[in-house]
């Protein structure tokens, strides 16, 4: 019998989607910045806030992510798997 896996969350978009606008940057971006990269991309430009990709970041827990000032954020240097 075959598994069925999920696809994957809305939220995990998100995040995967930062993490490639991030790579592509190779610098930290502001949240402002980064949201209209990633919903623009997704098609979920007018769904999703600006705050909710900020807590999308802020939540991940492949701890990909570092708010390194007031909504400006880099990609980790060493992201950590979830235990």
């Amino acid at each position: 019998m075959s598994r069925r896996t999920s696809p994957p969350s809305k939220r995990d978009r998100i995040r995967d989607e930062a993490e490639a606008v991030l790579r592509a940057a190779h610098t930290e971006l502001h949240i402002s910045l980064i949201a209209v990269k990633v919903l623009t991309a997704l098609g979920l430009a007018g769904e999703v806030s600006d705050k909710t990709v900020n807590t999308c970041l802020h939540d991940d827990p492949q701890r990909r992510f570092v708010r390194v000032g007031k909504g400006t954020w880099k990609l980790s240097p060493t992201p950590r798997t979830p235990s």
